[in-house]
């Protein structure tokens, strides 16, 4: 019995091939399968098994003080705001679902332990594989997205919405293909994953997807080529040029630059969440510490007024499509500040170390977030920031330059 628990495959594999599975798996699951709150709860529990397969190997978790420290405060501001709110006597509490709370908190602190391990094992780790294999694993979906894309492109006038998923959805899944494909050591499929991931999303007409695409690539291609120029004596030369270009084609640039972003398409829907912004910031200002609860809605039970008169308080559009205003509202300010010094502290150590790969993904995940609904949710794109944070957040101490 002990001899098949060491030759078990499972056991002996590479972590990072694991991970991969149980990191991507359910993004597989939820899109083609169904998005309803238990078949997530069910695709989302293969995060745990990661950091199980860590704790059957070494036996125990190696986590440092420090780190204990931090995520039990991160918790703390995260959990408290919402069972205050649940225990309150006003009529919103009972918008409040702890169960969905906490298993969130259950399940994102095991991919955050395992992340937090697999970056301090610098012995028998390989820091790009994960990417890599995310990629691969992720490649037969983004196929299919792409392909029905094309199809339902040619078949009707209407936005396209592969396999009758959401447009954005669709979109997110490319733009987190595309920021693997940057660790691939081939150009020659590094650039078709790109070239694929730019053309869908644009077909898609996602503006976030898209221009989250254009952003990663351009800080991932472009700040080590400024790093490397900057003094060079010709560098002043090149940028006088550019300020030329612009100042007497302005007209044309700037049509191009509507063009290429979408920026001239569907201007209604950035209106309409510009409502959702200053309904938002209201409700800051009201409850800075103690928000609405984490999932809950500022609206609560009722449309406010000034709103359009299709809005309804179920409507998908009306969710705060920010992830900065949606943590601030639902878990209050001291939360959103945490996790605003983690940005800071994280965008300061990538640039310093010349990580500039990492520094594009966490500025192009950061733009995505700031028009979408996603905020403190599993989902792979966001799995791939926390994996970001954790390594520049012990850069200083247990990074290589590898």
């Amino acid at each position: 019995m002990l001899a098949l628990k060491k030759n078990n495959p499972i056991l002996t594999a590479p972590l990072e091939w694991v991970a991969a599975l149980a990191l991507t798996v359910p993004t597989y699951i939820i899109f083609f399968i169904g998005m309803e709150p238990y078949m997530q709860a069910i695709a989302y529990s293969l995060y745990g098994i990661p950091i199980c397969l860590v704790f059957i190997r070494k036996r125990h978790f190696p986590l440092s003080p420090r780190f204990i420290i931090l995520w039990t405060i991160f918790l703390v501001f995260w959990i408290t705001p919402s069972i205050l709110n649940r225990i309150s006597p006003t009529l919103e509490s009972d918008l409040v679902s702890l169960p969905v709370l906490f298993y969130h908190v259950v399940m994102l602190s095991a991919v955050v332990i395992f992340l937090n391990i697999y970056v301090q094992d610098k012995k028998s780790i390989s820091k790009e594989l994960l990417m890599r294999s995310i990629f691969w694993t992720l490649a037969p979906m983004v196929l299919l997205i792409f392909f029905k894309t094309i199809y339902l492109d040619f078949q009707e006038d209407a936005r396209p919405s592969p396999f009758r998923v959401n447009t954005n959805t669709n979109a997110e899944i490319i733009f987190t293909f595309m920021l693997v494909a940057f660790r691939l050591t081939g150009n020659i499929i590094k650039f078709i994953a790109i070239v694929l991931a730019i053309t869908t999303c644009y077909i898609l007409e996602s503006r976030g997807g898209l221009i989250a695409c254009y952003i990663a690539l351009l800080l991932t291609y472009g700040l080590p080529w400024l790093h490397a120029n900057f003094k060079h004596k010709y560098f002043l030369f090149f940028l006088f040029v550019i300020f030329f270009i612009s100042v007497f084609f302005y007209n044309e640039i700037y049509s191009l630059v509507n063009s290429v972003l979408m920026l001239d398409i569907r201007l209604s829907s950035l209106t309409d969440r510009f409502i959702v912004w200053e309904l938002a910031i209201e409700s800051i200002i009201q409850k800075p510490f103690s928000g609405t609860g984490f999932w809950v809605n500022p609206m609560g039970y009722s449309v406010p007024k000034g709103f359009p008169e299709w809005a309804t308080i179920d409507n998908y559009q009306l969710v705060v499509h920010n992830a900065f205003l949606r943590i601030a509202t639902e878990n209050g300010l001291l939360l959103f500040l945490m996790i605003i010094s983690f940005v800071v502290i994280s965008c300061y150590r990538l640039l310093k170390n010349k990580f500039f790969k990492d520094f594009a993904l966490v500025i192009s995940v950061l733009f995505f977030l700031f028009f979408c609904t996603r905020h403190l949710t599993l989902n792979l794109m966001n799995v791939l920031l926390y994996f970001t944070f954790i390594r520049a957040l012990t850069l200083d101490r247990k990074f290589s330059s590898k």
